[in-house]
């Protein structure tokens, strides 16, 4: 448990075996142990690229009144002060 201004201790008030989310801890199973090198791995991977010819879905998404997009718009022509 862990307190602000008191070191760190063990509590005999909850079981943490009992918490429903317990099986998602690496206390539980090995298997559950995050590892960071395999995640940094992943993210270096390069991802897959659209090729000339290949079909895709587009989706185009307006922006609405007021939105981020349109406010840096009238901010970048000077129609914001």
């Amino acid at each position: 448990m862990l307190l602000r201004g008191v070191r760190p201790f063990l509590s005999a008030k909850y079981d943490i075996t009992k918490h429903p989310n317990y099986k998602y801890l690496s206390d539980y199973d090995d298997k559950n142990t995050f590892d960071v090198e395999k995640y940094l791995a992943d993210l270096r991977k390069p991802r897959p690229k659209v090729k000339p010819n290949e079909p895709f879905i587009f989706y185009d998404i307006e922006d609405s009144p007021g939105s981020i997009a349109e406010t840096e718009e009238m901010d970048a022509i000077g129609e914001i002060e």
